[in-house]
């Protein structure tokens, strides 16, 4: 079960174990790990960089699944920027194809958006 640390009790009732306020419990055996205070602390790091809670965390730990780290949270507005960019790039192939050939204007815009592309990365991640 995932619990908020947050001391408002609604925390509760947004956890996905919680339908209505009563609990849906789907998983009936507890285990007890008794961790040291560097453990604890390297648990707690692990998981709220990967943005998940404890239990899941060690869960998937325990199936032998790689977690990463949770993607950055300007990552979809990169991505859509990113996007717009190949969008850009892939009108220019598309006359560059039906002519047969490229014009140096063409050759510029094309470096113009992929040196745009390398500084935005770079900026935003």
């Amino acid at each position: 079960m995932c619990i908020s640390a947050s001391p408002n009790r609604d925390a509760l009732f947004l956890c996905p174990d919680f339908i209505g306020g009563i609990p849906i419990r789907k998983r009936n055996n507890r285990v007890v790990v008794h961790l040291n205070d560097a453990e604890l602390s390297k648990l707690e790091q692990d998981s709220a960089t990967a943005g998940m809670c404890r239990e899941k965390y060690i869960r998937l730990a325990l199936m032998g699944i790689t977690i990463h780290p949770r993607p950055p949270d300007n990552y979809g507005k990169v991505l859509q920027q990113l996007s717009a960019y190949g969008n850009n790039l892939n009108q220019i192939a598309h006359v560059v194809n039906a002519t047969g050939r490229a014009t140096a204007e063409q050759l510029d815009t094309a470096l113009q958006i992929l040196e745009k592309t390398w500084d935005y990365v770079e900026d935003t991640l």
